[in-house]
C-alpha cells in the first residue's frame, strides 16, 4: 500500500494585468508549501501537485505566464522539492473546440512552453503527441490529465481508453482523472446551463470512467469547492465515483 497526499487547486487568475494575481497567487503558494513541509514527517507527505487549469487569464498572452505562472511554480518544484502537473482550463486555451482553431493553438503553444519540463514529453509513453494530454503513476495511483475542451476529440477519448485499459490494475489499484469542466456542479457553468465539454464529459467519459472504475476526478472551471458522491451498480456491486470541484485558487471566489 502506496500512502501519500497531493495538493489539488484552480483558478490563479486575477486582474488582466498579471500584477493582482500575482499576489493572490503568491498567497496560495506560500500555504501550500507551508502544507508540504507540515506534512513532509507524517504517514502522508505530498508527492505531487495537481491543478485543474486556467493558470492565467488570457493563455496566448505569454506575459502572464511570465508574470504570474513560472516563477510561482518553480517555487513549488525547487523549494517544496515536489512534481507539479497542470491540465488545461478555458483560459489557457481558449473556449475552442476546433483541434485547429487559431486562438487555441496560440494558448497552446505557450501552455506547453511553461511546462514542457514538467510534464511527460510529446511522442512518449504517458503523453498524446500535440496534445496537452498525458498520464502518469505514482505507487498504486494512475492519474490521467484530459483536455475537457475538447472532450468530443476522438483521438484524445482512444488515447486515453488505450491507456487505461492497458494498465496492470494489480499494480495500478487506483484510477483518478484531472480536467477543467466538471460533470455536475452547482455554479454558473452547472446547474440548468450544460456546456458543451460537460455535456461531452457526460456522454462520452462517464460511461468510460464507470466502466473502469475510476475512484475520484479533479475539476475546476467553478470558483467554490464542492465534492460530489456518484453510486452505481455494476457486476452485483454498489460503486461509488467522487468528483472534487476546486476553482478558488486565486479568483474571486462566489
Amino acid at each position: 500500500v502506496t500512502r501519500f497526499s497531493f495538493l489539488v487547486y484552480g483558478y490563479t487568475r486575477g486582474r488582466r494585468d498579471g500584477m493582482a494575481e500575482q499576489y493572490e497567487h503568491s498567497l496560495v503558494i506560500d500555504s501550500m508549501l507551508e502544507t508540504v513541509k507540515e506534512l513532509s514527517d507524517t504517514p502522508f507527505p505530498v508527492r505531487f501537485v495537481l491543478q485543474t487549469g486556467d493558470a492565467v487569464v488570457n493563455g496566448r498572452n505569454p506575459r502572464q505566464w511570465n508574470v504570474s505562472f513560472i516563477h510561482l511554480i518553480n517555487r513549488l518544484t525547487t523549494e517544496g522539492g515536489i512534481p507539479y502537473f497542470l491540465v488545461p482550463g478555458n483560459h489557457d486555451l481558449t473556449g475552442a473546440w476546433q483541434l485547429d482553431a487559431p486562438g487555441r493553438m496560440e494558448g497552446l503553444a505557450n501552455y506547453l512552453a511553461a511546462v514542457n519540463q514538467l510534464i511527460p514529453a510529446d511522442s512518449t509513453l504517458r503523453r498524446l503527441t500535440g496534445y496537452p494530454t498525458y498520464a502518469f503513476g505514482y505507487g498504486n495511483t494512475f492519474l490521467i490529465a484530459v483536455d475537457t475542451i475538447i472532450a468530443g476529440d476522438e483521438t484524445q477519448f482512444n488515447w486515453v481508453r488505450e491507456q487505461v485499459e492497458g494498465l496492470d490494475r494489480s499494480r495500478y489499484r487506483h484510477v483518478m482523472a484531472f480536467f477543467h469542466h466538471p460533470v455536475f456542479s452547482s455554479g454558473h457553468h452547472g446547474g440548468v446551463k450544460i456546456e458543451r465539454p460537460t455535456a461531452e464529459i457526460r456522454k462520452r467519459y462517464m460511461p468510460f470512467f464507470r466502466e473502469h472504475r475510476f475512484d475520484v476526478l479533479f475539476t475546476g472551471h467553478e470558483h467554490l469547492f464542492e465534492h460530489w458522491v456518484e453510486h452505481y451498480e455494476a457486476d452485483g456491486k454498489t460503486w461509488r465515483i467522487d468528483q472534487i470541484v476546486t476553482g478558488g485558487g486565486g479568483a474571486p471566489l462566489y
